[in-house]
């Protein structure tokens, strides 16, 4: 999700008419839209696609699920879970972001019968109660802070179907020097001190707040790098209130 903080409702956009925003207090990267497909490889070190595969594999979706990827960038992972859907069953990918650009390179790169992309804040997603199958994320947590964390997290849980998995990929607590450096040298540069959040890890904590009790770590790469697994267990509700 980038520096625009507090988005309104219109923009005019470079020519190109005017663009739906929706308010969200979190961070857009709507200044990065066009060069987001470029400079994520850089980011990953080369291993986006390798953490795409990971997640739709572990998701093991059936050509009927339906599927919500949050804070999905420009729509590769959520085009990487459409190919594994049959919209014919009632199957469907749906990538959701506050940044409009962002929506607008999914849909002109990504979109597809089985793949809807829409603009939409985490905290506050425009989905029923239990309607999806599976909902994953990559790469969107440390973009937000503590108490959006946890937002997300809820509303997570609250449109998930129970039984239903929450697959999450992110910048978490390191584990080497080289990871301990990533991470220091990422916050400072990029300003951005959700990264350190996430590092002692307020991420974790936001899942448990959140409604999720049963938090497996799958995969764990470069020393900074985690995949989680969670389910929505009957009956449990997500923490009320925020903790400071």
């Amino acid at each position: 999700m980038s520096s625009t903080r507090g988005a309104g409702n219109e923009d005019m956009g470079e020519g190109r008419g005017p663009v739906r925003r929706i308010l969200t207090r979190g961070r857009t990267l709507d200044h990065a839209a066009a060069l987001y497909d470029i400079v994520q490889p850089v980011v990953t070190l080369g291993r986006e696609r390798r953490y795409q595969q990971r997640i739709v594999q572990e998701l093991a979706l059936t050509p009927g699920c339906r599927v919500l990827d949050i804070g999905c960038g420009t729509g590769a992972l959520t085009a990487s879970l459409g190919q594994c859907l049959d919209p014919g069953q009632g199957g469907q990918a749906v990538g959701i972001d506050a940044a409009p650009r962002m929506v607008e390179q999914a849909q002109r790169k990504r979109g597809c019968e089985a793949t809807v992309f829409e603009i939409a804040a985490a905290e506050d997603l425009p989905f029923a109660s239990g309607s999806f199958d599976a909902v994953c994320s990559a790469f969107f947590y440390h973009h937000v802070d503590f108490e959006l964390k946890l937002e997300a997290t809820r509303e997570a849980w609250r449109v998930l179907r129970p039984g239903g998995a929450f697959l999450v990929l992110d910048l978490d607590v390191p584990t080497t020097w080289f990871g301990r450096l990533t991470i220091a040298l990422a916050e400072a540069f990029l300003r951005q001190p959700e990264i350190g959040e996430n590092a002692r890890g307020r991420m974790r904590e936001a899942f448990l707040r959140g409604g999720f009790a049963d938090m497996e770590a799958l995969g764990h790469w470069q020393g900074y790098v985690s995949l989680f697994r969670m389910c929505k267990s009957v009956g449990r509700p997500p923490v009320v209130g925020v903790p400071k």
